[in-house]
């Protein structure tokens, strides 16, 4: 590395510090330097040569020192009358728990020993902390002391066992339950089900279900949908899990495959954290991407958290700030194998704070816990460095089991069915269009595999959300029978997986395969030709911008409504459209349609320029009344430009409260960082540290009696807390690409959102 190569004076027998402008500094014969690296891979034999080197490695230290210093210092606070008895445990038993998840077992994440030792050790000190023994309500010792095993058995299962892949789990779970551990220390579980599918319960000292503790849902149907949680026993689970670590100050990192709910999960628990907890909570959302620096991390620290001194931010006292990090293994590598975002959050969590740019003094950060969430390696993903993941707490999130996702999606389109009162039949079918469209799912994933020429063919947990949330959609008034409400369903699976495809043969499959798991929940036998032709809109009936029922619709009336709304847009517009509606502009105008009507509804239009893509966009708008934004290249747009242009469209959505569009072709990227802008919009609504002291200004004064009627609260975070909620609802942003090429196949791999 270059700074490494001006220090090569320095390591010189004369130490003599040579600088670029000419200055030369001589230091003391008393200083040494000592470099402490992971491997020399970018290291230059001039720079090996000048230093004497140590190798060491881990198996020499052993992991006894680590155990052994643990229970004679922490332990005894912890528990005072039982420190031996829980130090002989940790002495006899911990090695060969170690030992077992090395040999037997895949982790999601990989780790070294003092990282699995340190996860344990934590979560032993959250299970014992004072507060949470006296929730379990008793005085009697040999009860407390019970409770206390217990919670060592836990422990040692999300400790050891938390960051292991589903396929390990159960073998981990064999090992546990024939391991000594469990007679030992008089801890029994059931034998249905799995170590992981039990939690301690301190009224009876003993392991129930997660299943047992899950809290009632109850549907809402003033509710957005995006608010809807749905509780299972898994997220009751991390719910837990992340309770008893943040409150302690630890940090967590949550790994699962993409579309497994981790966003979610996170989202939820913040939300509940927001609302319960006793002390106050700053939450801030961060989301990497490729193209994410080390200065964008920066910036929306010291943005977000608290400035409590010119040397300290984060949290006052009495208060705690969690930063969620979401895709924290995305950004590129540099020149020298490092990703500077991800080592600016080390620096934060190792030494306590990060440099000021300016002036270079240390500013720390307190009362600040982190989450992270990422997919493991690969697919635009990196491995990410051993030295950020010793400080987390490892937690992988398997897939998601049908039942599961059955009883999720199930709950939410019953509820919507019941509190809207559809007939009885339509109401029956709930449970079996949702097992329907997981079974849909399934074979998606399993025949639809992305192919360099179909890179976009990846398919996630959302696709079965945005089913059910296209279901959501229809009134009681348009959905008479069974029948009607089957044709809806396979218009929604239609278009949230089929206009994926690309090729007739794709298509085709669907429509075959759609027909199939319609035969087999429902005993109806429907031709694969009657689906592409299902089109369902809003449109019909809609005057001045005002939503009508979503309908069933025919082509040959939705082209006579076409021309009408062609005609007043060439009127009121300088730069007048030519269309002829046939049949797939028909299509393809209902489909952008009814994107851009759905809250939070974004598009991605592939297909060669010149196919009508920002023409049909720019008449949806027009129909429905929406401001259809888009941005003008000149020889000197920059950056400055591109971020003005996007507080224009903020400003447009969030403190008017307008729907628009923003529309987008990758024609107009003039750098790579107007994607990850976009990426950040999409995944979290804002663009970090883009607005100025005056635009600040602008949103509170704007977005308070929109934040006060909807019951927000009057606070500067709750008023830009609501500005953002407003944007990601109100601006809907339609990304125009050609598929020609590689660019497409590497954003899609680089800008996950």
């Amino acid at each position: 590395a270059l700074w490494i190569e001006n220090m090569n004076t320095v390591l010189d027998d004369n130490k003599m510090l040579c600088l670029a402008n000419g200055e030369r500094i001589k230091l003391a014969p008393t200083m040494h330097m000592v470099f402490e690296v992971n491997d020399l891979s970018v290291a230059s034999p001039a720079t090996v040569s000048r230093c004497g080197m140590v190798y060491m490695e881990a198996v020499y230290l052993g992991n006894a020192p680590y155990v052994t210093s643990w229970c004679r210092t922490t332990l005894p606070q912890l528990l005072p009358k039982q420190a031996d008895e829980f130090g002989a445990f940790c002495t006899k038993h911990l090695e060969a728990i170690l030992g077992f998840v090395r040999e037997h077992c895949q982790a999601g994440t990989p780790t070294c020993d003092a990282n699995l030792l340190a996860g344990f050790f934590k979560l032993l000190e959250a299970s014992l902390a004072p507060e949470r023994r006296a929730a379990s309500k008793t005085s009697d010792e040999r009860e407390q002391a019970q409770l206390a095993r217990l919670w060592f058995v836990f422990s040692v299962i999300w400790g050891f066992g938390g960051n292991l892949r589903e396929e390990s789990r159960s073998q981990f779970d064999d090992f546990l339950r024939q391991s000594g551990l469990l007679k030992e220390l008089n801890a029994s579980f059931p034998e249905k089900g799995s170590v992981f599918d039990y939690c301690v319960a301190p009224e009876t000292s003993s392991f129930v279900p997660w299943t047992s503790v899950v809290p009632a849902f109850a549907y809402d149907k003033e509710a957005p949908f995006f608010d809807i949680l749905v509780p299972t026993g898994s997220s009751t689970c991390y719910d837990f899990l992340l309770g008893m670590l943040i409150a302690r100050g630890s940090h967590v990192m949550i790994v699962g495959e993409t579309g497994t709910g981790k966003s979610t999960l996170v989202q939820g628990f913040l939300n509940k954290l927001v609302a319960t907890s006793e002390v106050g909570i700053n939450p801030v959302l961060a989301s990497f991407s490729a193209q994410t620096s080390a200065k964008n991390m920066q910036d929306l620290l010291e943005s977000k958290l608290d400035k409590i001194r010119k040397n300290l931010i984060g949290a006052g006292a009495g208060r705690q700030a969690v930063v969620v990090v979401d895709d924290i293994n995305m950004p590129a590598l540099e020149v020298y194998g490092a990703q500077p975002p991800i080592e600016l959050v080390r620096q934060t969590l190792a030494q306590g704070g990060f440099y000021d740019l300016k002036k270079l003094f240390l500013k720390r950060v307190q009362n600040t816990a982190f989450i992270a969430a990422c997919g493991p390696p690969g697919g635009g993903r990196n491995t990410i460095t051993p030295r950020l993941v010793r400080h987390f707490n490892l937690l992988w999130v398997p897939q998601m089991s049908e039942a599961a996702m059955q009883g999720i999606f199930g709950s939410i389109l019953s509820g919507f069915l019941g509190a809207h009162s559809f007939p009885t039949d339509v109401a029956n079918l709930a449970s079996t269009t949702v097992a329907a469209t997981i079974q849909l799912y399934s074979c998606m994933c399993a025949e639809m595999l992305p192919t360099p020429s179909k890179s976009h063919y990846t398919f996630n947990l959302r696709d079965v959300s945005k089913v059910v949330q296209g279901l959501l959609q229809i009134t009681p008034a348009k959905c008479a029978d069974a029948e009607a409400f089957l044709r809806l369903w396979c218009h929604e699976a239609s278009r949230v997986f089929s206009d994926r495809l690309i090729s007739e043969a794709d298509r085709g499959w669907f429509s075959t395969k759609l027909s199939e798991i319609l035969h087999g929940a429902t005993g109806r036998e429907w031709p694969a030709e009657l689906f592409p032709s299902l089109m369902y809109g809003s449109y019909m009936h809609a005057s001045d911008g005002v939503h009508a029922p979503y309908e069933q619709l025919e082509v040959a009336a939705t082209s006579t409504k076409l021309d009408d709304a062609l005609s007043d847009y060439n009127m009121a517009t300088t730069k007048p459209m030519n269309l002829v509606f046939f049949r797939d502009a028909c299509h393809h105008l209902a489909r952008i349609s009814r994107v851009i009507t759905q809250p939070r509804g974004c598009a991605l239009l592939v297909g060669m320029g010149g196919s009508g893509r920002s023409s049909l966009v720019r008449l949806a708008c027009a129909m429905w009344e929406y401001q259809c934004f888009s941005i003008e290249i000149t020889r000197t747009y920059d950056e400055a430009a591109w971020h003005d242009d996007l507080k224009r469209f903020m400003f447009h959505a969030g403190c008017k409260g307008k729907p628009c569009v923003l529309l987008f072709s990758d024609t107009q990227i003039v750098k790579e960082s107007f994607v990850e802008d976009i990426n950040n919009l999409l995944n979290a609504g804002e663009v970090p540290n883009m607005m100025a002291e005056e635009d600040m200004s602008q949103i509170l004064n704007d977005v308070r009696p929109l934040a006060k009627a909807a019951g927000k609260g009057e606070t500067k975070d709750a008023i830009y807390a609501h500005f953002v909620t407003l944007v990601r609802q109100n601006l809907h942003i339609v990304l125009a690409m050609s598929p020609v090429g590689d660019a497409f196949r590497t954003r899609c791999r680089m800008f996950p959102s």
